[in-house]
Formats: C-alpha cells, sequence, structure tokens
C-alpha cells in the first residue's frame, strides 16, 4: 500500500514541483480516499482563515486551496505530516529558484 500524490509515490518518482521568487503560487490540495491528511511545505507559511499556517489539515473527500507570493529560494520538501503517510510514499520535492 502506498500514499500519493498525484498518483506517485516517494522522492524521485514525480518530477519536482518549480516556482521563482515573485511567483503567485497556489497549491490546490485534496483527499481523495478516506484518510485525514496533514499538507505541509517546508520553510513556507501562509494565510489561510485569517491566520499564518504551515501545515493544513484534509478530511476525506476534502479538497482546500492555499496561495502565496513566493519568496523564499531552496530545496523543499512536500509532504503529509502524518508520519506513516510519508514514509508510505506521500512525499514530493519543491524547487524554488531565484
Amino acid at each position: 500500500m502506498y500514499y500519493t500524490i498525484n498518483g506517485r509515490a516517494y522522492l524521485g518518482n514525480l518530477p519536482p514541483y518549480r516556482a521563482k521568487v515573485g511567483d503567485h503560487v497556489e497549491w490546490v490540495v485534496s483527499s481523495l480516499g478516506n484518510a485525514i491528511h496533514l499538507f505541509h511545505i517546508h520553510g513556507h507559511r501562509w494565510l489561510y482563515n485569517n491566520r499564518y499556517q504551515d501545515d493544513l489539515l484534509i478530511g476525506p473527500g476534502q479538497a482546500i486551496a492555499v496561495d502565496f507570493i513566493e519568496d523564499n529560494v531552496g530545496d523543499w520538501l512536500v509532504h503529509c505530516h502524518i508520519d506513516i503517510h510519508m514514509m508510505m510514499g506521500m512525499v514530493a520535492q519543491y524547487d524554488v529558484g531565484p
């Protein structure tokens, strides 16, 4: 059993997401199964429901959208913050260039 992002599991099995500083970035994240997930991007925070957050809980069958102006150069992980989900494949790379 795997937990996937866009149908693929584990780093290196899907192309990295990419952005540049100054880009308007939007992530639309959904849970298509019956699991609860905790969406997290390393090195980033966004305004959601009038609070700055760096993770969001997503329930079964739920979708959320977060957006921000990119300002943090680096190679970052995007993953479910529920440890077993990340260990079972729900992790991707997010590369931000200058």
